[in-house]
């Protein structure tokens, strides 16, 4: 909202937006697919427009054409359509809507995947793939090669295509049929992406599971953000634009992203230390900031962190954090305050085989509640000092998710589970204790 961000659709609305409408009012996630899908005729064009194939959905819009004036970003933010194939998948994965993956949502996939494997390149001396001059999440850095979150979320996106494509060869051959004439896919474009994925680059420290955020970002000069001046914020006003690219601050997450979308993909160990690294060097100057970090601080087992930048973003725009309340209300942060909620304190998780909860209650509050829709039911968890309490509150159907590791059946009866801190390792077993109540070891 406001005379800065116009109501501009950006690429943030499939990570934040789309992910919580799946969840409270599933017709209106699909919607926001159907959006990006009605628009894909310009996306083809932009493509064009960029000297490649495909289509590239744009940085910021309302019309489907490109409507941010901003080059860098406009120009070089290729993410952007990595968002909507992530949201496609993310899509497929929690409400499993089939009518639209195979019609409209495959269109987008062929589409994405072709413009991303134009816009890619080789290594001459490693013989990799990966993209050459992008911007990733972090608008700090400017026209770098390997932005690993770029790199990985490409790489998800071709395998996610190429497995759609071979369901849709069994499960429905006649709408595979139509997609493959509709696109003119060839089929060396699916061995090609195939090898591309397959030889993806992903910069990463072997020793410490630190993701280098893009090539070279090791080795760049450091700045201390432990005792920043706080009258250089916002940065955009204070530093020469130019200076900026040239340290490894961050201005919101980057690679950190990877481990919240794809959370099963990293172990504990990996995500406390790209945590550790990444949030030293974050000055969390976006509106996108806090809501992840407060996510992963949670799960690391840093409390007071998580409840810090829960508090920051639930506030950001009523205590005008960022100094920059004036530009208009952050609606996807907001989005963001609602994910700290239910997948921070929550401990959702989404991309499994089941629906995964891990839930913490912070120590300043009694208890708390939330509803979730999942798999044709109504959920609800509630959690107090003791013990997590889980019930289906609509649908018929007993619902299967993990609480702290294990497998529970849901029904309108409910269970109640010990609570516990984030790091406890549950022990293999469960045993139900009494009609409603679960115990795990």
């Amino acid at each position: 909202t406001g005379e800065v961000y116009f109501g501009w659709v950006f690429w943030d609305s499939e990570i934040y937006t789309h992910r919580m409408m799946m969840f409270i009012d599933p017709p209106a996630a699909r919607n926001l697919l159907l959006y990006r899908y009605h628009r894909l005729e310009q996306a083809k064009t932009r493509a064009k427009q960029l000297d490649c194939e495909g289509a590239r959905f744009p940085f910021a819009t309302i019309t489907g054409t490109e409507d941010s004036g901003t080059w860098q970003h406009v120009d070089i933010e290729i993410h952007s359509d990595v968002a909507v194939a992530y949201a496609i998948w993310h899509h497929d994965v929690i409400l499993g809507d089939k009518e639209f993956l195979y019609r409209e949502g495959i269109e987008m996939l062929l589409q994405i995947s072709r413009y991303l494997a134009s816009a890619g390149g080789w290594s001459p001396s490693k013989g990799d793939f990966g993209f050459y001059g992008v911007m990733g999440p972090d608008e700090f850095h400017m026209m770098v090669n390997h932005n690993c979150y770029t790199n990985v979320m490409g790489k998800k996106t071709f395998e996610f295509t190429l497995a759609v494509l071979d369901e849709m060869r069994a499960q429905a051959p006649d709408l595979y049929q139509a997609a493959i004439e509709k696109t003119e896919l060839k089929p060396d474009e699916t061995e090609q992406w195939a090898r591309m994925a397959e030889k993806m680059r992903i910069p990463r420290d072997e020793q410490t599971g630190v993701l280098e955020q893009h090539a070279g970002y090791f080795d760049l000069p450091h700045v201390d953000l432990e005792h920043f001046p706080a009258d250089q914020i916002p940065i955009y006003k204070n530093w020469a634009y130019v200076k900026i690219f040239r340290y490894d601050m961050v201005k919101q997450p980057d690679a950190l992203n990877l481990m919240y979308f794809y959370s099963q993909d990293y172990t504990l160990e990996e995500k406390l230390a790209n945590y550790e690294f990444y949030e030293a060097r974050t000055i969390h100057e976006s509106s996108l900031s806090p809501s992840l970090h407060s996510i992963l601080a949670l799960e690391v087992g840093k409390l007071e962190d998580a409840y810090t930048f829960f508090s920051y973003g639930a506030r950001m725009d009523l205590d005008n954090y960022n100094r920059n309340t004036e530009q208009g209300l952050h609606v996807t942060s907001a989005a963001g305050v609602w994910a700290s909620m239910v997948f921070g304190y929550g401990g959702m998780r989404t991309d499994d085989d089941v629906l995964i909860f891990q839930p913490t209650l912070p120590a300043q509050w009694r208890s708390y509640r939330f509803r979730v829709r999942y798999h044709g039911a109504l959920l609800e968890l509630r959690v107090d000092a003791e013990k997590v309490h889980l019930r289906v509150v609509e649908g018929a159907v007993p619902v299967t998710v993990r609480v702290y590791g294990h497998d529970c059946e849901i029904d309108a009866r409910g269970i109640a589970v010990e609570q516990r801190q984030p790091g406890d390792l549950a022990a293999p077993g469960l045993s139900r204790v009494g009609a409603g109540s679960v115990e795990l070891p």
